[in-house]
């Protein structure tokens, strides 16, 4: 039984592969430089969840220049929120670091 590789599928499982994908390659990196002491599990999760939001963030972009792509998500609300939230996220930490 093979499924159908469309837009809805990819964007259901691409974050959790390129999640825990940039999670090992991170925690394999501060190892490899000895550092393996100095990886505390807060940094392993930010790596972790900034790697899952990768394929998301390259969707919308996609989808900013063919616009048939968000017709075609069934989610894509959702998606454009939380863009949206990362957008505000950057605004006010870009603040908060000039005051």
């Amino acid at each position: 039984m093979s499924q159908n590789l469309n837009f809805d599928n990819v964007i259901r499982f691409a974050p959790t592969a390129t999640g825990i994908l940039f999670f090992v390659i991170f925690l394999l990196f501060k190892l490899y430089k000895g550092r393996g002491r100095d990886c505390d599990l807060y940094s392993l999760m930010v790596v972790g969840f900034t790697g899952s939001s990768v394929p998301t963030g390259c969707l919308l972009v996609y989808a900013a220049f063919d616009s048939t792509a968000m017709e075609k998500l069934s989610d894509a609300p959702t998606y454009i929120a939380f863009a949206g939230l990362a957008i505000l996220y950057i605004a006010v930490m870009s603040i908060k670091e000039k005051l």
